[in-house]
C-alpha cells in the first residue's frame, strides 16, 4: 500500500478492524489479546539479519493486538501492545553501537507518542486494579475512594477513546508503513563493514557492557533518590528484553540464571514505581472530575500523593536487600 493512498484512506495495514455493531464475516468471535513468543536467534546470523528478525518479531507483536484494544479496549491487549512496542525499543538500544538512527529520528518519536497514549490507559487500569485497594481508608475514606474510582474509570475511557482514534486514524497507519520500510529496507548500520559480523560475537561484548552499566546505576541507586531507582527500573526493562533476546545468540558462556533473578528485582522496581507515580497520574485525570467534586478530587489527590511518596520511599529501602541479593546471585 503506497503512503499517499493512506492519506485518502486511513488503514491499519493488515490488520483487521471492524466495527463492534457490524457482523464479522470470517471471524465471529472477539478479538482477544495476544502474548509474545520467544524469539529464535541464530547465532550465526550476520547483524542485520538478527536486528531486522528481533524487530520484525516485537512489531508483530504488538500489531497483533490492536485489533483487541479498538474492539474492546482489553486490559491485557493494552498491556500486551505495550511489551512489543517495549522490545522493540530494546532491540533498537541493543544494537545501537552499530546502528546509524538519523533516518529513523521522526519514527522513535511516533513510537514513543503511541507508548505514551497506551501509557495513559495502563496507569488508570494498574491504579484502579492494584494501587487504589492498597490505600488505606485512613488515607482515603470510603467516600473518596468510591469518588476516585469513578473519576478514574472516566479518565480511563477517554484515553481508551484517544488511542482508537489514533489506532485506525492515517497517523498510525503513516507510522506503520514508514516502519516496516525502515526495518525490511532502512540503511541504519552505521559501518557498512559490519554487516557480516555474526551476532555471536556483538551479542556477547553488549551484554557484558550493559551489565556493567546497570551495576553502576544500582550502586547509584542505593546512596541516591527515587529517581535513581527509576533510572535502574528503565535500565532493568531494556537488558532483560536485550538478554531474551541476545542469549540464545551466546549459549551459557555467561550466566543464564541472570535473567530470572533480573525479572524478579524488576517486579520490585516496579512497585516502586507505582507508588510514586500516583501523583502524576491523578493530575492527569483532574480535567476529567465534574466541577462539584474538584475540591474534594484535590484533597484526594494530596493524601494520595503523600501515601505514594512513603509507600515508595519505604519500598526502595527494602529493595536494597533485593539489590543485594540479585548482584550475590
Amino acid at each position: 500500500m503506497s503512503v499517499s493512498l493512506l492519506d485518502q484512506a486511513p488503514s491499519i495495514l493488515g490488520i483487521e478492524i471492524k466495527s463492534p455493531n457490524r457482523a464479522r464475516a470470517h471471524a465471529p468471535h472477539t478479538a482477544l489479546p495476544v502474548h509474545a513468543r520467544r524469539p529464535r536467534l541464530d547465532a550465526e546470523a550476520t547483524l542485520p539479519e538478527a536486528m531486522r528478525m528481533l524487530m520484525r518479531h516485537a512489531l508483530e507483536h504488538a500489531l497483533a493486538n490492536v485489533p483487541a484494544i479498538v474492539e474492546t479496549g482489553d486490559v491485557v491487549a493494552i498491556h500486551q501492545m505495550r511489551v512489543g512496542l517495549r522490545r522493540l525499543r530494546s532491540a533498537v538500544f541493543a544494537f545501537e553501537p552499530v546502528l546509524d538512527l538519523t533516518e529513523a529520528e521522526e519514527l522513535i518519536v511516533g513510537v514513543k507518542q503511541l507508548f505514551a497514549l497506551l501509557g495513559n490507559v495502563r496507569e488508570a487500569d494498574v491504579f484502579l486494579a492494584e494501587t487504589l485497594p492498597t490505600i488505606p481508608p485512613s488515607v482515603l475514606p470510603k467516600r473518596r475512594r468510591t469518588m476516585l474510582e469513578r473519576i478514574l474509570a472516566t479518565y480511563r475511557l477517554a484515553a481508551l477513546a484517544e488511542l482508537q482514534a489514533y489506532l485506525t486514524g492515517t497517523d498510525f497507519a503513516h507510522m506503520r508503513a514508514h516502519l516496516d520500510g525502515w526495518i525490511e529496507d532502512g540503511d541504519w548500520l552505521a559501518d557498512p563493514a559490519t554487516s557480516d559480523q555474526p551476532v555471536r560475537d556483538f551479542a556477547l561484548d553488549r551484554l557484558r557492557h550493559m551489565r556493567r552499566k546497570f551495576a553502576k546505576l544500582g550502586k547509584r541507586a542505593m546512596a541516591g533518590s527515587l529517581d535513581d531507582w527509576h533510572r535502574l527500573r528503565i535500565m532493568a526493562k531494556k537488558l532483560r528484553y536485550a538478554s531474551e533476546s541476545l542469549m540464545p545468540a551466546i549459549g551459557d558462556i555467561i550466566d543464564a540464571g541472570y535473567g530470572k533473578r533480573l525479572s524478579k528485582l524488576q517486579d520490585s522496581l516496579g512497585h516502586i514505581n507505582d507508588a510514586h507515580s500516583v501523583r502524576a497520574l491523578l493530575d492527569r485525570a483532574r480535567h476529567v472530575a465534574p466541577a462539584r467534586s474538584r475540591q474534594a478530587y484535590a484533597g484526594s489527590m494530596r493524601a494520595c500523593t503523600g501515601w505514594g511518596q512513603a509507600t515508595a520511599r519505604a519500598a526502595s529501602r527494602k529493595i536494597a536487600d533485593d539489590w543485594s541479593t540479585f548482584q550475590a546471585g
